[in-house]
């Protein structure tokens, strides 16, 4: 990418780093991490024209919620969901697809929250 003087780096954060969670202060702590990181390599790399941000998911319906999320806590996620639903892996997706895009060439260092208003911040 420096060679070539363009790219495009997303990292996938979670919006536990910003609103934290109890007993997986470990995930917490990594995905916090994650947001300083993307912030770091954004102010390295962009003399390169490389752009780095990072994907902040919110509850979304993927194998990792469904065997780690018990329904009661689903339950009580989806009530503090403004939109009213999970999150779809295409959610993700999409928000990645316009990151790499030529419509996000000046938009680096910062982290999108897809969350459907959980978390506003």
């Amino acid at each position: 990418m420096q060679a070539k003087r363009w790219g495009r780096i997303i990292n996938i954060s979670s919006i536990i780093a910003f609103i934290g969670t109890d007993h997986e202060a470990h995930y917490g702590a990594s995905k916090a991490a994650v947001v300083g990181l993307t912030k770091s390599l954004a102010l390295e790399l962009a003399p390169y024209n490389i752009t780095v941000n990072a994907i902040a998911p919110g509850l979304i319906d993927t194998d990792m919620t469904a065997g780690a999320t018990p329904e009661e806590e689903k339950k009580r996620s989806l009530e503090l969901i403004p939109l009213g639903r999970i999150g779809q892996p295409t959610d993700i997706a999409y928000a990645a697809v316009f990151l790499a895009s030529d419509r996000a060439s000046f938009i680096t260092g910062q982290t999108l929250n897809v969350n459907g208003g959980e978390a506003m911040f």
